[in-house]
């Protein structure tokens, strides 16, 4: 496989990446608005607790799935990066915007600050039901 063929596998397997982050982020939303309006609406304290720990249970798991999916596609942007990628000047352009850090990534900020918060809310919820 020549270059240019593997770098176009590698974009594409880059784009479906975050097409399924994407996808796995609407659906987390969804569950945690679900559960934040059934906490809501729930008759009983014991129903609310049961809604607060499969929140934070789903959370939980959602966490390990979206930061396995942040390693896949940084893992395979630094392959693109590393098979010569100086000549996209799109790629340029995103990665001097971003600069080196990870921290401050989009990506790790939809997918591990606010999900972290959301848990934490959670918790702190399950502490104040009465």
């Amino acid at each position: 496989m020549d270059n240019k063929e593997t770098v176009i596998r590698l974009k594409q397997r880059i784009q479906r990446e975050d097409d399924l982050v994407n996808q796995r982020t609407n659906l987390f939303l969804v569950i945690n608005g679900v559960g934040a309006a059934a906490v809501g609406l729930g008759s009983t304290a014991g129903a609310k607790y049961l809604i607060v720990l499969v929140a934070v249970i789903l959370n939980g798991f959602w966490l390990i799935l979206s930061t396995q999916c942040l390693v896949i596609i940084f893992r395979l942007t630094k392959t693109l990066i590393d098979f010569g990628m100086e000549d996209d000047l799109a790629e340029q352009i995103v990665q001097k915007t971003l600069g080196r850090s990870l921290i401050f990534r989009p990506n790790a900020i939809l997918n591990i600050y606010i999900p972290v918060v959301i848990t934490v809310a959670w918790i702190v919820a399950f502490w104040h039901l009465k």
